[in-house]
């Protein structure tokens, strides 16, 4: 265990493993950050096509999970429940606990 600039212990081996699973399991996910203990995630990933369309409350994201930042191109932009995702979209969700996580992203799928 090491600890990073906000003194939060860190456990290389887990961030590593938690990585590969992601790689593996979601090809669409870009990067996943944990947050600091008990802090919960935040995902960035790539919209896949069969969500072209649809909008923030048609995923079925869990209770505690919030969609807060969309990039389309060049843009960045924020993201409302009315924002209909597109082909290419890339989205931040924050994900109140690694349970969320896992039901977020398969719902993404």
């Amino acid at each position: 265990m090491e600890k990073n600039e906000i003194h939060a212990p860190i456990s290389p081996e887990s961030i590593i493993s938690r990585r590969i699973s992601y790689l593996i399991e979601h090809q669409k996910v870009i990067h996943a950050q944990p947050l600091r203990k008990h802090g919960g995630e935040i995902i960035v990933m790539e919209v896949p096509n069969s969500l072209a369309g649809k909008v923030v409350h048609q995923l079925g994201l869990p209770k505690h999970c919030t969609c807060f930042g969309l990039q389309r191109g060049d843009s960045v932009m924020t993201i409302t429940g009315k924002t209909p995702f597109a082909e290419g979209d890339i989205i931040c969700l924050y994900c109140h606990s690694n349970e969320d996580a896992k039901q977020a992203l398969r719902a993404l799928s």
